[in-house]
């Protein structure tokens, strides 16, 4: 009985070998569709990640158009998505911070408080989608600040493949004319966005 059972076993260990192998593959097919042209020493500190991993908007849009199994969240407050436009497509929205009712008369500007349970949500997203941490991601924001915040986050979680799109959705202010006209951004480059979001990529706070 036991010598009819061993070539059983040695068979699906074969088959979850193949798996394991196949999988592997995959996740180099997905990390070569992405292909960075930027250096972290020519981007501003504020951009920087430890991955040190960036894209421009161009970039992004190509990767994961190319393959749409590249997951590109954006890390700004739900209602910026739905007023300000987010870019299409998007996977999920999953925000760093939420916009306060407190204004700031120097900066001119609603604070914003931390969402404490933004490490955990993602989380739950990723395993809702049935990824890992190694899986490849691609976080983007209003200009590049709270995205690379939100990777210096995920890096010490142990996500492991998480590129930037430095710009993000309108980039830096032009200080000559006060709008955000200063580098190629998402909406600068002419890339697709829309203002309403998906169902299924709208923001899920972690559930209690």
């Amino acid at each position: 009985m036991r010598e009819n059972i061993r070539p059983f076993l040695a068979s699906s260990y074969v088959v979850a070998a193949l798996a394991v192998m196949f999988w592997l593959t995959s996740m180099t097919v997905q990390a070569q569709h992405i292909s960075p042209s930027l250096k972290e020493k020519e981007l501003e500190p504020f951009r920087h990640t430890p991955f040190g991993m960036y894209l421009t908007a161009q970039e992004t849009y190509a990767a994961i158009t190319t393959n749409p199994s590249i997951v590109f969240v954006d890390v700004r407050d739900p209602f910026e998505l739905v007023y300000v436009g987010h870019p299409e497509p998007m996977d999920a929205n999953i925000p760093l911070s939420l916009v306060s009712r407190r204004f700031n008369d120097k900066l001119g500007l609603y604070e914003r408080d931390p969402n404490k349970n933004f490490v955990a949500e993602f989380d739950q997203f990723i395993k809702r989608s049935g990824f890992s941490k190694s899986h490849p991601i691609i976080l983007a924001c209003r200009e590049g600040r709270r995205s690379s915040a939100a990777a210096k986050l995920l890096h010490d979680a142990g996500y492991t493949t998480v590129w930037h799109q430095v710009t993000g959705f309108l980039g830096k202010i032009d200080p000559e004319t006060g709008k955000r006209t200063a580098e190629q951004s998402w909406v600068n480059a002419g890339l697709p966005y829309r203002h309403t979001i998906k169902r299924g990529a709208e923001w899920r706070p972690l559930e209690r």
